[in-house]
């Protein structure tokens, strides 16, 4: 194991551990224990996403590790009407802003109005 940390770079490391903070401080928000967060999953997977977004200065092995995450978060954390709903009656983001399209906005407006 050691050799193989013997040849990594020290700025791919520098680049993954920054993707993974970014990760491991969102999961952390909407983990508070102490308040409800159903509102923020919708931001923070639209915060997600864009943070996964490649960049040309990025390396071949953070591409994919970016694009694989990505597609995880597509593929495994699903948003409903429910979560645009929340964030709705949140105030600082009632007006999904950036976190939705004009479909889900109507769904999520209908949903509210049963």
């Amino acid at each position: 194991m050691f050799k193989y940390l013997e040849n990594t770079n020290e700025s791919l490391l520098t680049a993954l551990i920054n993707l993974l903070t970014t990760f491991f401080t969102q999961r952390l928000a909407l983990c508070k224990g102490s308040s409800p967060t159903f509102h923020l999953v919708l931001p923070t997977k639209k915060s997600l996403l864009k943070h996964c977004q490649t960049k040309d200065s990025d390396s071949i092995i953070i591409k994919s590790l970016k694009e694989k995450l990505s597609e995880n978060l597509n593929k495994y954390s699903k948003t409903t009407e429910t979560h645009f709903a929340a964030t709705m009656l949140y105030p600082a983001c009632k007006l999904l802003r950036n976190l939705a399209n004009e479909d889900e906005k109507r769904a999520a407006i209908q949903l509210l109005k049963i």
